[in-house]
């Protein structure tokens, strides 16, 4: 980064310093001052600010989350946009920097472009106008909808240019064809939304050369395509890293992460922001000559935000909504894309006695540009067999045929098919021909029967519904288009009786989310210094995961000697008697429960502090943390299921403790506290198996 960058920044970091009050709190909150950013690699030093920490931020602080650096008053916008999130617009030509993007693509003076981003509260209509006005371009500010006049207009004006989303340039030209008007549109600016080859192609055979961006409502342009359509050149005057996910720290070029901006804007703290979106810098030289660094296109998200339409929907925006129907008690957003569009329908599940059409036409009310809400027939948890056959078969049979009808797969697991209206549905899918996936996670019959081990009633039990579960496994993958089972030892049990059967690895993160080599460091530094030992376990609070073994094993472990530390994460039935045994042992500086993380880069980057994932159940399971913990790089310590000794000759990054002897656990315990070697030369292959999996 060159001198007069670093200049620039230390000047906007003095000011906003001075004059905004959330930046103030922000850099005291992370023990730092103004001079101790005084260069773009200084930035690594502030935590990444989050979309959702600046919604909490503005709900706080209403409404810029004391971020805002100059009068409101001197302002020339504001806008709002899903979350909600508030974003403030200063008085300037080209507030957004698009100008330099729409050059790039070929967008002169004195020709009429169509402007087809919405200018209700949200900035991209007026942001784009605004770069547009700022080349001498004559806008027509078409907005969201209304094709047929927008497409008389564009005739009328002799409109060359086109901004807005790929997708709705394609449902225009496919429009004017309909009603056979000819247009003379050349060229287009697309951005908001996914541009496939394909649809890149159609509209370039249509005539029209287009030119993709890439930015954000808070942060106006962060990149552009050139002629040579080769990445997205960053802009003068915005500083982008690519970070860590987990850790923020910034990555080498080439390697994905999460995009991290930072603005030379001296009206709005836009700082060490993290927009959400993953990608990684080319600093190869392109061959149009400009030599900024480019961003390599979009790679997906962080976080639970999705994009539709080119507008944020956060979960917390349905959670609101849907939490002023009490007759509502599930519901899901579903975002498909067909013929390069966004589709967004609500599936709805209402209360036993609530009225449908009475729901139907409230949430109508709430959201009346959906594309669909169909309200999903649901089967209470406690319904018994004798009941669904003697009072609501035929109208539950009905509700499956209509679902059925619309089904592009149908899937299911064992316990799932032990429910008459499953059963149903499945035999109807595979009668129809409509794909049927089945899925088994967990070797249910070695498991209930070492649950049972101790109980003479219950090992009978556990015979019975073992053969009875055989049989139903063997049906289900006899006639499954296709069977996905956990684990080697479930595809030797059941493969043979399959017609299409795969091995499958219950990783749900992506390559971005796995920890770099810093988490490590730090653990090499906590044993450098004699710090306490780090166990963590993440998920479910119930019996067979072992957890009263896992805490008596630590508190002895600790009486005899061991510095050691066992967090949870998570909840579950057995959380009362777990903190009442907790406290019975006395060891609660030494046993912590600390609540529930969010899946995704919150849990792996709170898993990342810890040394070792401990798991120590007594009976076959197959969890997906221990996954979790390979992308955190850690190392896994747990109990000798089979599943587990699957992954340690899978990973080598497993310490296997005997069920059997909890001296003999408690003993590997306390030489793995007194000696950190171990752990440490297993964390790399935690690491390794981490990025495998996710690949």
């Amino acid at each position: 980064m060159n001198t007069s960058l670093n200049e620039k920044l230390q000047h906007i970091i003095s000011h906003l310093h001075a004059h905004a009050p959330g930046f103030q709190q922000r850099l005291a909150d992370a023990g730092l001052a103004p001079a101790d950013l005084h260069s773009v690699a200084d930035l690594a030093k502030l935590p990444v600010l989050r979309k959702d920490d600046l919604i909490a931020l503005q709900k706080e602080h209403p409404p810029f989350g004391g971020m805002l650096a100059v009068p409101i008053g001197r302002l020339r916008r504001v806008f709002q946009s899903p979350g909600p999130i508030n974003e403030p617009e200063p008085e300037a030509v080209d507030a957004g920097n698009w100008g330099p993007g729409l050059r790039a693509a070929g967008f002169q003076a004195g020709e009429v472009a169509l402007n087809a981003f919405g200018y209700h509260l949200t900035p991209a209509g007026a942001s784009l106008e605004d770069g547009l006005r700022s080349l001498g371009c004559v806008v027509i500010p078409g907005g969201i909808g209304n094709q047929e006049q927008q497409i008389q207009a564009m005739a009328s004006f002799g409109a060359t240019g086109y901004v807005g989303l790929p997708s709705y340039l394609k449902a225009l030209l496919d429009k004017a064809a309909d009603l056979g008007i000819p247009l003379r549109l050349n060229k287009a600016f697309v951005l908001a939304e996914p541009l496939p080859p394909s649809l890149r192609q159609e509209l370039n055979a249509r005539g029209v050369a287009v030119y993709q961006a890439y930015g954000t409502a808070e942060c106006g342009n962060l990149g552009y395509e050139c002629e040579a359509i080769a990445g997205w050149h960053i802009p003068d005057d915005v500083i982008v890293q690519i970070c860590d996910i987990n850790s923020g720290e910034p990555l080498p070029h080439g390697e994905s992460g999460e995009v991290v901006v930072t603005l030379l804007h001296d009206h709005y703290a836009i700082v060490r922001f993290g927009v959400g979106d993953l990608s990684s810098i080319i600093s190869d030289p392109c061959a149009c000559g400009r030599e900024s660094l480019r961003l390599n296109g979009w790679q997906g998200r962080v976080g639970a935000a999705t994009k539709v339409r080119g507008m944020f929907l956060h979960p917390k925006q349905l959670a609101d909504m849907m939490g002023r129907f009490p007759d509502v008690t599930a519901y899901q957003a579903v975002i498909t894309r067909a013929e390069h569009k966004d589709h967004l329908a609500l599936h709805v599940v209402l209360a036993p006695g609530a009225d449908p059409a009475t729901a139907a036409g409230v949430l109508e009310e709430v959201e009346p540009s959906r594309d669909g809400i169909e309200l999903v027939p649901s089967i209470p948890a406690s319904l018994r067999a004798r009941e669904f056959w003697t009072s609501g078969r035929k109208r539950w049979c009905a509700d499956v045929e209509r679902l059925l009808a619309r089904a592009d797969v149908v899937h299911a697991g064992a316990n799932d098919l032990f429910k008459p209206v499953m059963t149903i549905a499945w035999r109807a899918a595979a009668d129809r021909g409509v794909p049927t996936v089945f899925v088994q996670d967990t070797d249910i019959v070695l498991q209930e029967r070492e649950l049972a081990a101790g109980d003479p009633v219950r090992r009978l039990r556990a015979a019975l519904y073992g053969k009875a579960y055989e049989r139903v496994v063997r049906s289900c993958v006899a006639r499954a288009d296709l069977s996905l089972l956990k684990g080697r030892d479930l595809v030797a049990r059941y493969g043979p009786y399959a017609r299409n059967v795969r091995e499958f690895h219950d990783t749900s993160y992506l390559g971005a989310h796995v920890v770099g080599d810093a988490p490590l460091e730090r653990r090499r530094e906590r044993a450098r210094t004699g710090d306490a030992l780090r166990f963590v376990y993440g998920g479910r609070f119930v019996e067979r995961k072992g957890l009263a073994h896992a805490v008596e094993w630590v508190a002895r472990a600790a009486r005899a000697g061991a510095d050691v530390v066992f967090d949870l994460l998570g909840d579950g039935e057995q959380k009362s008697a777990l903190e009442a045994r907790v406290r019975e042992l006395g060891v609660g500086e030494r046993v912590r429960f600390l609540g529930k993380a969010a899946y995704g880069p919150e849990l792996i980057g709170r898993l990342a502090e810890y040394d070792a994932l401990l798991f120590t159940p007594f009976a076959e399971d197959t969890p997906r943390m221990i996954f979790d913990g390979y992308a955190a790089g850690l190392p896994l310590v747990a109990t000798d299921i089979a599943y587990v000794r699957e992954r340690a000759e899978a990973e080598r990054a497993t310490v296997v403790l005997p069920r059997s002897d909890a001296a003999a656990a408690v003993a590997t315990l306390v030489d793995l506290a007194r000696d950190r070697r171990k752990l440490l030369e297993l964390a790399p292959h935690a690491l390794e198996a981490g990025r495998y999996h996710a690949a």
